[in-house]
Protein backbone atom coordinates (compact mmCIF):
# COMPACT_ATOMS: atom_id res chain seq x y z
CA UNK A 1 0.00 0.00 0.00
CA UNK A 2 1.17 3.16 -0.78
CA UNK A 3 2.17 5.83 2.30
CA UNK A 4 0.38 9.01 1.85
CA UNK A 5 1.40 12.33 3.22
CA UNK A 6 -1.35 13.83 5.13
CA UNK A 7 -1.92 16.53 2.46
CA UNK A 8 -2.81 13.69 0.29
CA UNK A 9 -4.97 12.06 2.85
CA UNK A 10 -6.93 15.65 2.85
CA UNK A 11 -7.34 15.91 -0.46
CA UNK A 12 -8.57 12.18 -0.74
CA UNK A 13 -10.85 13.12 1.88
CA UNK A 14 -12.10 16.03 0.42
CA UNK A 15 -12.65 14.36 -3.28
CA UNK A 16 -14.30 11.51 -1.34
CA UNK A 17 -17.29 13.94 -0.31
CA UNK A 18 -17.46 15.46 -3.46
CA UNK A 19 -17.63 11.83 -5.80
CA UNK A 20 -20.35 10.59 -2.32
CA UNK A 21 -22.51 13.81 -3.13
CA UNK A 22 -22.61 12.99 -7.23
CA UNK A 23 -22.91 9.20 -6.47
CA UNK A 24 -26.15 10.34 -4.64
CA UNK A 25 -27.15 12.75 -7.47
CA UNK A 26 -26.12 9.71 -10.32
CA UNK A 27 -28.73 6.66 -7.88
CA UNK A 28 -31.59 9.92 -8.08
CA UNK A 29 -31.17 9.71 -11.68
CA UNK A 30 -31.28 6.05 -12.16
CA UNK A 31 -34.04 6.16 -10.22
CA UNK A 32 -35.84 9.20 -12.03
CA UNK A 33 -35.36 7.34 -15.39
CA UNK A 34 -36.59 3.84 -14.20
CA UNK A 35 -39.74 5.51 -12.43
CA UNK A 36 -40.60 8.44 -14.48
CA UNK A 37 -42.71 8.14 -17.54
CA UNK A 38 -40.51 8.49 -20.80
CA UNK A 39 -42.64 11.21 -21.87
CA UNK A 40 -40.50 13.89 -24.73
CA UNK A 41 -39.31 16.40 -22.09
CA UNK A 42 -38.76 13.73 -19.31
CA UNK A 43 -36.20 11.69 -21.37
CA UNK A 44 -33.89 15.37 -22.36
CA UNK A 45 -34.33 16.08 -18.90
CA UNK A 46 -32.47 12.54 -18.36
CA UNK A 47 -30.35 12.51 -20.87
CA UNK A 48 -29.12 16.33 -20.11
CA UNK A 49 -28.73 15.15 -16.77
CA UNK A 50 -26.74 12.37 -17.17
CA UNK A 51 -24.02 14.43 -19.67
CA UNK A 52 -24.05 16.88 -16.60
CA UNK A 53 -22.90 14.15 -14.49
CA UNK A 54 -20.62 12.44 -16.83
CA UNK A 55 -18.94 15.89 -16.98
CA UNK A 56 -18.66 16.74 -13.42
CA UNK A 57 -18.06 13.15 -12.47
CA UNK A 58 -15.29 12.54 -14.60
CA UNK A 59 -13.44 15.77 -13.22
CA UNK A 60 -13.91 14.37 -9.51
CA UNK A 61 -12.81 11.11 -10.57
CA UNK A 62 -9.73 11.59 -11.81
CA UNK A 63 -9.20 14.22 -8.87
CA UNK A 64 -9.67 11.31 -6.93
CA UNK A 65 -7.28 8.95 -8.34
CA UNK A 66 -4.89 11.25 -8.73
CA UNK A 67 -5.05 12.26 -5.28
CA UNK A 68 -4.70 8.29 -4.75
CA UNK A 69 -2.35 7.60 -7.31
CA UNK A 70 -4.18 5.30 -9.16
CA UNK A 71 -2.63 3.93 -11.96
CA UNK A 72 -5.82 3.53 -14.17
CA UNK A 73 -7.08 6.53 -13.44
CA UNK A 74 -7.78 7.14 -17.40
CA UNK A 75 -10.37 4.26 -17.50
CA UNK A 76 -11.95 5.54 -14.73
CA UNK A 77 -12.49 9.05 -16.65
CA UNK A 78 -13.94 7.31 -19.36
CA UNK A 79 -16.15 4.98 -17.78
CA UNK A 80 -17.69 8.21 -15.91
CA UNK A 81 -18.75 8.74 -19.36
CA UNK A 82 -20.89 5.61 -19.93
CA UNK A 83 -24.51 5.48 -18.05
CA UNK A 84 -24.85 3.33 -14.86
CA UNK A 85 -21.11 2.66 -15.31
CA UNK A 86 -20.35 5.49 -13.76
CA UNK A 87 -22.35 4.60 -10.97
CA UNK A 88 -20.37 1.31 -10.67
CA UNK A 89 -17.38 3.36 -11.16
CA UNK A 90 -18.05 5.92 -8.43
CA UNK A 91 -18.76 3.33 -5.76
CA UNK A 92 -15.17 1.18 -7.30
CA UNK A 93 -13.52 4.35 -6.34
CA UNK A 94 -15.40 5.51 -3.14
CA UNK A 95 -14.67 2.11 -1.96
CA UNK A 96 -10.49 2.00 -2.56
CA UNK A 97 -10.65 5.86 -1.15
CA UNK A 98 -12.38 4.52 2.29
CA UNK A 99 -9.81 1.76 2.75
CA UNK A 100 -7.13 4.53 2.00
CA UNK A 101 -8.69 6.29 4.67
CA UNK A 102 -9.44 3.99 7.33
CA UNK A 103 -5.80 2.58 7.13
CA UNK A 104 -4.46 6.53 8.53
CA UNK A 105 -7.35 6.09 10.98
CA UNK A 106 -10.04 8.26 10.03
CA UNK A 107 -13.43 7.43 10.48
CA UNK A 108 -15.62 6.95 7.48
CA UNK A 109 -18.87 7.60 7.86
CA UNK A 110 -21.94 7.48 5.27
CA UNK A 111 -20.98 10.38 3.76
CA UNK A 112 -17.10 10.72 3.78
CA UNK A 113 -14.71 11.26 6.20
CA UNK A 114 -15.13 12.47 9.44
CA UNK A 115 -14.59 16.13 9.32
CA UNK A 116 -12.87 16.53 12.74
CA UNK A 117 -10.39 13.82 11.80
CA UNK A 118 -9.38 15.76 8.32
CA UNK A 119 -8.90 18.87 10.04
CA UNK A 120 -6.67 17.60 12.79
CA UNK A 121 -4.45 16.48 9.47
CA UNK A 122 -4.69 19.68 7.97
CA UNK A 123 -1.48 21.94 8.73
CA UNK A 124 -2.27 25.82 10.29
CA UNK A 125 0.03 28.40 8.40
Amino acid sequence: MTKYTDPQIVEIAQNQRRVLWLLLISIGVVVGALVLPHAGGVVVLLYTTAIVIGTVGSVLIYRLATAMEEPWRWVYVVCAFIPHVSTVTLMILNVRATSVLRARGIRVGLMGADKQDVVRLTPTA
